[in-house]
């Protein structure tokens, strides 16, 4: 069991909602961090015909890969369209279109009125990107999306990451977006198939929750419409600074899972939106496979009087059990003799050997640095990365999954678009910058009694590896809750506890899932039915933060690395 090491594969992992795996949305929790490492694209795409809504998922990390719904940043221009808006977040996708590297392909499938093209393939040693069109002809739809997506080589191998990005082009009167994986073909040329299936056509929907703000107690609401089963809603203050609002949504349709994208907003009895204090987490399974969101709020905010609480979602509204099918001949010679790659072995920082630059891949459209570290178990220990050419920060991620370029435990890739302008060679000055360092504690034997439990908060205080912790615990509805938090921002918060109750273990289920990084380390974590009076709670993982922390390591490029036209 590795909570810790979990939580942080998380943080550091690309934050893009993926196409359609639920199993991965557990680890795209959003973090509170610049948009520019490709998190929350620009979610605009209704159609003329149908007013325009704030998508309910606008917020959504997900939660790791999700979905057939996210924004978009596409492509190539060709037909009339103006891509530069949906490639907002693909910088250098831009960079390769506007010096003409792009692939024509320009393929279009039609099945039952709907027109499916492939207009560009842009193909180098990160990355495969399709640049895409999508005409609905007479239908009318806020979004789309394809229930199964597949890419395979010639022998039929499947080509494993393959995400979809959309939005609504009003000047063309279609979806534009791009497919992107980040597969490249091991040869210089390839034939691959591209299959596209059960087309859904969606829409957002609403429904009012009678849900009151004053009473912590647990709230039940019966949706049962567009598979939507029922939610239960929990108010839970912590502190005077902020309050969780933490619902759980079951389904009776499991398939609306993929695209619902559940979100409950507050209005004001004007009918103005609450804005929530910080940044809040979504689609994390909890221990029955829920659906589970938290967001938090000011109490102030939550005692105004007339306040609207809303389900926000998105529902399928049409679908076509049809076939988009494209041969497509990838061709990555162009872009190959721009490419960039050398082995490295540089410690990222001079005190630091656990972890080592091993290779480096500049291509086109992007730079990718892997990693790896001593400790298999482990992860990367810092929540921002930046890689500066000659002066010039592009800011980067960490992919953890797919696992395209995850070649071995303990190794992963650091992930920087080059946009243009960006020119590299050997006499440039090549640095990785990481900020904000995380480390994690296994408890070791750490523990904590908590006596006299009661339905009445209780609250005492400990010290932690030197760090004052705050402690509230209470008794409701036959379960312990137990909230903890550190005024010291260099406590990152305990991830997880135990307690041994009538001679078997119990693991505390987390309520809360916070980003790293985020400043926020209060956790709150429920024992179902325990019925002691008193309990020794074991401090299994906790991380410690060192926001200001900043390591560096040049990397220098050998002339021999750069290949030859």
């Amino acid at each position: 069991m590795k909570p810790i090491e979990d939580v942080l594969k998380q943080q550091v992992a690309k934050e893009e909602l993926t196409y359609p795996d639920f199993d991965h949305m557990w680890t795209r929790m959003e973090a509170n961090q610049p948009p520019a490492a490709g998190s929350r694209p620009v979610q605009d795409i209704s159609l003329p015909s149908l007013p325009k809504e704030k998508a309910p998922w606008e917020k959504a990390l997900f939660i790791a890969s999700l979905s057939l719904l996210v924004a978009a940043v596409p492509v190539y221009a060709a037909i009339q369209i103006d891509w530069s808006r949906v490639l907002h977040y693909r910088s250098g996708i831009q960079s390769a279109l506007t010096q003409q590297l792009g692939q024509p392909v320009e393929q279009s499938v039609t099945q039952s009125g709907v027109t499916m093209t492939i207009h560009t393939a842009i193909v180098d040693d990160n990355r495969t990107v399709f640049l895409y069109s999508l005409d609905p002809g007479r239908k009318t739809a806020q979004h789309f999306g394809f229930l199964q997506m597949k890419l395979t080589d010639a022998q039929g191998k499947d080509i494993p990451g393959l995400t979809m990005q959309q939005q609504w082009d009003e000047a063309s009167q279609r979806f534009t977006g791009y497919l992107e994986t980040g597969w490249t073909p091991p040869s210089n040329t390839l034939s691959v198939h591209l299959s596209l299936e059960n087309l859904q056509f969606l829409q957002s929907d609403k429904q009012t929750l009678d849900l009151d703000s004053q009473t912590e107690q647990l709230q039940r609401f019966d949706i049962q419409q567009n598979g939507l089963d029922q939610m239960e809603v929990q108010i839970i203050p912590q502190g005077q600074e902020q309050t969780l609002v933490r619902s759980a949504l079951s389904f009776t349709n499991e398939e609306a899972r993929a695209w619902s994208y559940p979100q409950l907003h507050l209005y004001t009895a004007e009918g103005t939106p609450v804005q929530p204090s910080h940044s809040g987490t979504y689609g994390v399974p909890d221990e029955q496979g829920r659906y589970t969101a938290q967001d938090y709020y000011l109490p102030d905010d939550l005692e105004q009087t007339g306040l609207l609480y809303q389900l926000e979602y998105t529902k399928e509204v049409q679908r076509f059990a049809d076939h988009w099918d494209f041969d497509i001949a990838l061709d990555k010679r162009q872009m190959g003799s721009s490419t960039i790659q050398q082995p490295l072995s540089i410690p990222l920082g001079s005190d630091n050997t656990d972890i080592q630059l091993t290779h480096i891949v500049i291509s086109p459209t992007q730079i990718r640095i892997r990693l790896s570290e001593s400790n298999p178990d482990s992860v990367l220990p810092f929540t921002k990365y930046d890689l500066l050419a000659d002066g010039k920060a592009l800011p980067g991620y960490a992919e953890i999954s797919p696992d395209t370029h995850r070649h071995a435990s303990g190794t992963f890739t650091l992930i920087f678009e080059r946009p243009q302008g960006i020119n590299i060679n050997n006499d440039t000055a090549l640095i990785l910058r990481a900020q904000h360092q995380i480390i994690a504690h296994h408890g070791d034997h750490l523990s904590v009694n908590l006596p006299d439990i009661t339905e009445q908060r209780k609250s005492l205080q400990t010290r932690i590896n030197g760090f004052a912790v705050n402690w509230t615990y209470y008794r409701q509805d036959g379960h312990l809750y137990i909230q903890t938090e550190s005024n010291d921002v260099h406590f990152g918060g305990i991830s997880q506890t135990s307690i041994f109750h009538n001679g078997e273990q119990m693991f505390g289920q987390p309520l809360t899932v916070n980003a790293l990084g985020d400043g926020n380390n209060k956790n709150i974590e429920v024992y179902r039915h325990f019925t002691g009076s008193s309990a020794k709670v074991n401090i299994l993982f906790y991380t410690e933060e060192n926001p200001e922390q900043i390591t560096e390591a040049a990397i220098p490029l050998a002339a021999s690395a750069f290949r030859q036209p």
